[in-house]
């Protein structure tokens, strides 16, 4: 959205690439871990009596592919985050604001969008719906589309030096 508001404006002249990482581009059921923190007072409670241990051993298993990147390290960090109040009420806002009103409207605009873009999917990614990035592979008109073989919703997480390449090569063809 914020890309489509530096448009609206006139202000393209700031933005010459665009790289999309497993996005959620189009209207599609939003997984447990978005869709339960907005559910208003039953999915707030069930994230405050939840550990985070819990959440995020069920949350990483739906969205990695490469379990052995999930070291003690990585899942300590991400249980810190998950743990804090604050990033909690983080979670819930985004969760909240996640389906802009009149999505539509954003769908026309975004696939006008002319920059060059490059978008990187896991062909294992159980949250984006596969119709919704060929849908996007085939509707912006200048996109170079890279799938991740074995590799769940974080391609940048699973892969990072794979995907750090893949950003070099793009940002300075």
């Amino acid at each position: 959205m914020l890309l489509l508001k530096l448009f609206d404006n006139g202000l393209n002249d700031l933005v010459r690439k665009l790289v999309l990482i497993a996005p959620a581009a189009y209207p599609q059921p939003l997984p447990f871990f978005i869709a339960i923190p907005r559910i208003p007072l039953i999915g707030r409670a069930m994230l405050q009596f939840l550990s985070a241990e819990l959440q995020l051993k069920i949350t990483l298993k739906i969205v990695v592919k490469k379990r052995e990147i999930l070291t003690k390290k990585r899942i300590r960090r991400y249980k810190d985050n998950i743990a804090d109040p604050s990033c909690r009420n983080a979670l819930i806002k985004t969760a909240l604001n996640i389906l802009p009103q009149r999505t539509e409207h954003f769908i026309d605009k975004a696939e006008k969008i002319p920059l060059r873009t490059l978008l990187i999917y896991g062909e294992n990614d159980s949250v984006i719906l596969r119709r919704n990035l060929k849908r996007l592979s085939l509707n912006l008109p200048n996109i170079l589309t890279k799938k991740m073989i074995d590799c769940g919703h974080f391609p940048h997480e699973e892969y990072p030096e794979l995907v750090t390449g893949m950003l070099s090569e793009f940002l300075y063809e």
